[in-house]
């Protein structure tokens, strides 16, 4: 708002300190501000950048993460609504950053690993277990075995695992397993 009297007009500037304020209000579980932050960033990154920035792609991503938030801790009817919209805001990030990125990018993987969490509380578990597979398999190439962001997917896979399939918890524990040595190295 302090960029728009500065500069008389909307501004990149103000787009983008909306996307980053939605994502330090998500943070710090500001939720219904979080939603218009970043809401009006998505808007004025489009309307001024065009559509597909990867500043767009991220005020997506803080929408899409804050939306499985709410559909989560919601009582309410419109649960899978906010799951759909959430998927949707994730998959439009996801592409973007694809195509902006390449595949084998962190930013990539981090999105895959959102994307994972929204399908796997949707009870898509197939779905799921593909998407964090494809973001261990972007992390292990850029980090190995033993780094913080590996170790997170691998306890993703765990979870999504010992949750969504009977049967498997053998391998379930194997990822929590490989998560715990990739953090104690």
């Amino acid at each position: 708002v302090q960029a728009r009297e500065h500069f008389g007009k909307e501004s990149l500037a103000e787009a983008d300190a909306l996307g980053l304020l939605a994502r330090a209000l998500k943070g710090l579980d500001v939720v219904d501000e979080t939603e218009n932050s970043a809401r009006l960033a998505i808007a004025m990154q489009r309307k001024l950048r065009g559509s597909d920035s990867l500043q767009e792609a991220e005020s997506l991503s803080t929408l899409g993460d804050l939306l499985r938030f709410r559909a989560n801790s919601s009582k309410s009817s419109d649960v899978a609504h906010k799951f759909a919209e959430a998927e949707t805001d994730i998959r439009t990030a996801l592409a973007i950053r694809r195509k902006r990125l390449g595949n084998d990018r962190t930013e990539v993987a981090s999105v895959l690993q959102s994307l994972s969490l929204v399908l796997f509380d949707e009870h898509r578990s197939t779905e799921a277990e593909a998407a964090i597979r494809e973001a261990l398999t972007i992390q292990q190439k850029l980090f190995g075995d033993v780094h913080p962001e590996t170790a997170l997917d691998y306890r993703t896979l765990g979870i999504i695992i010992m949750w969504g399939f009977s049967g498997r918890l053998p391998e379930a524990e194997a990822c929590f397993r490989k998560a715990l040595d990739a953090q104690i190295r």
